[in-house]
């Protein structure tokens, strides 16, 4: 019910439903494509294992990567996308404005030991249609019996 009434609400901003269409659809699907992608790509690398019956939080928290998107994105996006593994494992601890430094804590600690992945991803824009044309989700592993 409340999409429907924004729907409408917007629809009498706008004039129209064809200006609420160009105002935005194009605005819902540039968000839509930059939240798949940025989620995708801190999920899935090609080393990133799956687990079923041995998973724990903490295997999984380090098998996030942590990417580097550039053109000023990571700072924009308070470093959620240069710091994923440190909010996965302390995402309750640890506000978004203290991702720089508990990153470089967590890496200290994961690296040496092989846990910890990085990743230039500036070509992030062709990077999620590639992984997911060639790795796809782990739901579709599943369906398929892998």
């Amino acid at each position: 019910a409340t999409v429907v009434v924004f729907a409408v609400l917007a629809k009498e901003a706008c004039g129209s439903w064809g200006a609420f269409a160009q105002v935005y659809l194009p605005a819902y699907f540039v968000f839509a494509w930059w939240l798949f992608t940025v989620t995708y790509l801190q999920h899935h690398d090609k080393g990133t294992k799956v687990y079923d019956e041995d998973w724990t939080f903490v295997k999984g928290a380090t098998e996030t990567i942590d990417r580097t998107y550039g053109l000023g994105i990571d700072k924009f996006h308070h470093h959620i996308t240069d710091g994923h593994v440190a909010h996965h494992l302390f995402s309750r601890q640890i506000p978004h404005y203290h991702l720089e430094k508990a990153t470089a804590g967590v890496r200290s600690v994961l690296e040496p030991l092989g846990l910890y992945k990085q990743r230039d991803t500036r070509d992030f824009f062709v990077r999620v249609f590639v992984y997911n044309s060639t790795m796809g989700s782990r739901i579709e592993r599943l369906a398929k019996g892998a």
